[in-house]
């Protein structure tokens, strides 16, 4: 999946400046910084991350 995030960033002309863990993270969020107000749904509830859920399923 990283080497995925990594060839779309290339076709997009994303440079990446980050090696290891968070780049895929990194990247998700560039829709969010540069257009937030087009990135959701207007209206959409944000649920809170369930950290307890997830440890229970590692």
């Amino acid at each position: 999946m990283k080497a995925e995030a990594l060839q779309c960033a290339r076709e997009n002309g994303v440079e990446v400046l980050l090696d290891g863990n968070g780049v895929i993270g990194a990247l998700a969020s560039l829709p969010w910084f540069g257009r937030p107000d087009e990135s959701i749904i207007p209206g959409t509830p944000i649920k809170p991350l369930d950290i307890e859920g997830l440890k229970n399923n590692v």
